[in-house]
């Protein structure tokens, strides 16, 4: 299941999220794994000590990650994103029937349709019908949906 959702979503990204990228994605939570780990060792031995300032520091380190995990992660949104858009903008511009399937699951997923709306479809050159989207991008789906484009059906 992981692996089929990887291969879909790469289709999409790309290079974006290599086999390297993964690794450090690994690493990162193999990190973050272990910093819980001695946080939670440290705080069960200060409650068994009784030790206030143990637990005081306890709290001021958890505290201090929240905040760095926070800023970073707001941080790099806009850049993941936009990788993401542009290399969602190549696959639909150079759209091939092999790849409809992963598409098709992609918006059915994420209930979009297009990098940024639907009209992503029109400039697309592998799709070729400048008046019509796929199926997958309409509210309810039917054989060809997409042909009847309204704020109401797609």
């Amino acid at each position: 299941m992981s692996l089929t959702t990887y291969t879909e979503i790469a289709t999409f990204t790309g290079r974006a999220l290599s086999r390297t990228s993964m690794l450090l994605i690994a690493e990162g939570i193999i990190v973050v794994g272990i910093t819980v780990s001695v946080i939670s060792f440290l705080g069960c031995f200060g409650a068994r000590t009784d030790s206030r300032s143990l637990r005081a520091s306890i709290l001021v380190m958890i505290l201090t990650m929240e905040i760095v995990a926070g800023i970073s992660l707001y941080v790099l949104r806009s850049k993941v994103d936009e990788i993401i858009k542009k290399k969602a903008r190549s696959v639909i511009s150079e759209y091939s029937v092999k790849n409809r399937p992963v598409i098709d699951d992609v918006q059915d997923e994420f209930h979009c349709c297009g990098a940024e709306n639907y009209t992503n479809w029109f400039r697309s050159k592998g799709w070729g019908n400048r008046s019509s989207v796929p199926d997958s991008c309409c509210l309810v789906e039917y054989d060809f949906c997409g042909h009847v484009i309204s704020k109401t059906t797609v």
